[in-house]
């Protein structure tokens, strides 16, 4: 079910499959079925606080895994497809090394300008220097404020 205006919605999504393309791929978080969809109807106010928590995890060493929030609308994007919609907030990265190969991760966006009744998509693009990015455990937070 999606996010009705003037709440908090918080999803636990199901971890989705590693994304295996240096060019930024999409998790999926908003083609997830409900009721853990992440997606939203805009609300009066046109603006909503993104906070994500999870794991970002490499499968090789000396790797820099890259995330970063992206929305839109109409149909959201599958696991594993490339970008699309708009890029928001700072991107957040890390280096695996060698023992160290899963890092906590956390993203925070602020989204403006939303067009009121709007179902929009929520979902964290990543790239990776060897095909191997992977976020596991998030907890999805949306705020409209």
């Amino acid at each position: 079910m999606p996010f009705n205006p003037g709440h908090v919605l918080i999803r636990t999504p199901a971890n989705q499959t590693a994304i295996t393309d240096v060019s930024g791929q999409h998790v999926g978080l908003g083609a997830i079925s409900a009721p853990n969809a992440c997606t939203f109807f805009a609300g009066d106010m046109g603006r909503m606080l993104v906070l994500l928590t999870g794991n970002m995890v490499a499968s090789n060493t000396a790797t820099t895994q890259t995330a970063q929030f992206a929305y839109g609308t109409g149909a959201a994007p599958a696991n594993a497809t490339e970008q699309t919609g708009t890029l928001v907030g700072v991107a957040q990265s890390f280096v695996a090394l060698t023992g160290h190969l899963t890092m906590p991760l956390a993203l925070m966006a602020v989204i403006t300008g939303l067009s009121v009744s709007t179902l929009y998509w929520i979902d964290v693009v990543i790239t990776s220097t060897a095909n191997s990015g992977q976020l596991t455990n998030g907890v999805l937070t949306l705020i409209e404020f």
